[in-house]
């Protein structure tokens, strides 16, 4: 979240003693080579680099194709399945990087499918009900987004599980495949229907189709290798396999249950911006917020992404043979600092006019909210993706409490200010300061059990 396929057992088994035993832990902390580490990222990078090149190049003729309310619509809708698909996939995108035994993954993996078919109908259901109420506060929500919301949070909570099972193996170059297939699906149907009906809807209607075929890609891709690389199970017989899915949550559950809550608070805490800027502020704001967040978000979250995806595994590894893992926590932050600097500047002395020479001159004001969001971008790069440390250590509480208050600071950004733009600035300046504690915390809890206080735990 190796260039190798990734031995089973390196994932930090949920529910263990985090806590070597004398005989087995090193003096001290034996990180992994800054050179294989680097190598690593920019192999998932790679990948990551050209999967989000494709929307964004998309998303330069989009503006010109559909009306910046179209935009805002199909960002909210975007927003919805964002939160939807936390309790769709049960969080066991987490539980698998946890588990050593593949038996045990493909359980959890079926699990997630379950709820993820579940969620997506329930959800579906619940908007068609509303669709009066919502038609309210959003005028140019179709009947259509109703239904389709449901197949597209079951279509991304399935992409998700893919990925998950194939960062765990250290399948990165399927990772790679997974990302440009369903990248590229979505941005071609997308543009082939908004050319022949332009709205909001056909961004909708693309998204899912583009997803599903990007999910159904990632089956094929990863099938052979998992049956190729996953380690026979005699050579775990320190850990029984679990016989079925009841077995599975009672003896692994509890970490996905703890991460569900604090990974819902945190995703309702980054989209609750679009959905409270489109009911109170109009969907043309929310077109302009939307295009302004995915614009100067999406470039940084490559490499934020990449050197997540591999920091998962190195820290699970670090974890397991240490008791703590400030070695990978240490490269994985030294890195995206400095990789962060340069486009946050940019962003900041030269917003308005990059949008405006990019997008049109209808949106710069996109660029001004870029502006707006530039130091707050900069903190976030490194900070979020560090967050997992939380999980890898079983200190999942303290990212629980802390996006409590990263949801109550969005709710005041965007309800007490009267004017969009003062709530954008808001929103900077509260997030920018919790995400500095946030770094603080993490750092804390990279150190394991030599930084956890007495009778701490998740």
């Amino acid at each position: 979240m190796s260039e190798s396929a990734r031995p089973e057992g390196t994932g930090a088994p949920a529910g263990a003693s985090g806590t070597p035993s004398p005989a087995s832990k090193p003096a001290a902390s034996s990180p992994p080579r800054q050179g294989s580490y680097v190598r690593t990222v920019l192999k998932v990078l790679t990948g990551s680099a050209t999967a989000q090149a494709i929307p964004l190049l998309a998303m330069l003729l989009f503006t010109r194709m559909v009306s910046v309310e179209a935009l805002g619509i199909y960002a909210i809708w975007q927003a919805v399945i964002y939160i939807a698909i936390v309790p769709a996939t049960a969080r066991m995108e987490v539980l698998l990087v946890a588990l050593p035994l593949a038996s045990d993954r493909r359980l959890a993996f079926r699990i997630g499918m379950a709820t993820s078919i579940g969620v997506g109908v329930l959800l579906s259901l619940i908007a068609m009900a509303l669709q009066t109420l919502i038609q309210a506060q959003l005028p140019g929500w179709p009947l259509s987004a109703s239904v389709l919301v449901g197949l597209g949070t079951w279509a991304l909570a399935m992409q998700t599980l893919w990925l998950a099972m194939a960062v765990t193996s250290g399948a990165f170059g399927v990772v790679n495949r997974i990302r440009i297939t369903s990248a590229g699906l979505t941005a071609l149907l997308q543009l082939i229907l908004i050319y022949f009906w332009p709205s909001g809807m056909m961004l909708m209607l693309g998204f899912v189709l583009g997803t599903s075929m990007g999910s159904w890609a990632a089956w094929i891709g990863l099938k052979q290798f998992l049956l190729a690389h996953d380690l026979p199970e005699t050579q775990h017989a320190q850990h029984k396999p679990c016989h079925d899915w009841r077995e599975l949550m009672r003896t692994h559950g509890k970490t996905p249950m703890i991460a569900l809550p604090s990974a819902l608070i945190n995703t309702v805490a980054q989209q609750i911006p679009l959905l409270l800027t489109g009911t109170r502020f109009g969907e043309h704001a929310a077109g302009l917020l939307g295009t302004a967040w995915r614009t100067i978000s999406a470039p940084m979250s490559i490499i934020s992404t990449s050197a997540q995806d591999v920091f998962k595994n190195r820290a699970a590894e670090e974890f397991n043979r240490t008791g703590q893992c400030r070695g990978a926590y240490k490269q994985t932050l030294r890195l995206l600092a400095i990789l962060g600097v340069f486009p946050s500047l940019v962003l900041f002395f030269w917003g308005p006019e990059l949008f405006a020479l990019v997008f049109g001159e209808p949106l710069r004001e996109a660029g001004e909210i870029a502006r707006i969001f530039a130091p707050l971008l900069f903190i976030r790069f490194f900070a979020s993706p560090l967050g997992y440390t939380f999980l890898i250590v079983r200190q999942a509480k303290i990212d629980l409490y802390w996006q409590i208050g990263l949801l109550a600071v969005s709710i005041a950004a965007f309800t007490l200010p009267t004017e969009a733009m003062s709530a954008f600035r808001w929103f900077s300046a509260g997030y920018a300061a919790l995400y500095v504690v946030y770094v603080l915390l993490q750092w804390r809890a990279a150190g394991g059990q030599q930084a956890r206080p007495s009778g701490s735990g998740t």
